[in-house]
This record gives C-alpha cells, structure tokens and sequence, in this order.
C-alpha cells in the first residue's frame, strides 16, 4: 500500500513539474509567434523562446523547426535546431 502511494505521488509531482516547464501560449500569442516565424523576425521568436515556449510542441498542428523551414526562414530553422528542435519529425 506503501508502494502505491510513493507512486502516485510521484507522479503526481511529475506532472506537475512538467506543466510548468514551458510556457502554453493563447491565441494571439501563438498568433504573433507564427507570424515571426513565417517573417523571420528572430526578435520576437528569442522572446517567446526565453520566455520558455517548448520547441517542439505544434503550434496551429506544425513545430516551429517545420514552419521556418517551409517559409525559408534559414536564420530560424539553424536557431530552432540550437534549442533542441527535432530534427526527425
């Protein structure tokens, strides 16, 4: 039973910690993200970057790596890979 609750709680604590990890957009936010991704417009990508925004996570169904890559945003396709984006997705 012991066992049971040490797990739980753990996942539990797991959970949470993720959730916090990176930043959720709202929709203008996502909005404004895509549109700097498609124009290249690193000064607004770096903040929501820093600001904690998962490189990997689909905005309107496609990575931001994806989205740079498709609008020949080179700058930003070379800064996604530098944060870890998923170069096999």
């Amino acid at each position: 039973m012991n066992f049971l609750r040490i797990l739980l709680a753990a996942l539990v604590l797991s959970f949470s910690f993720n959730a916090v990890a990176a930043k959720t957009l709202t929709d203008d936010e996502s909005v404004e993200f895509t549109e700097a991704i498609g124009k290249g417009n690193m000064k607004v990508i770096k903040k929501y970057m820093d600001a904690g925004v998962d490189v990997n996570v689909g905005y309107f169904a496609w990575p931001p790596l994806l989205m740079a890559a498709a609008k020949g945003q080179l700058e930003a396709v070379k800064y996604f890979a530098s944060k870890g984006a998923d170069l096999d997705y």
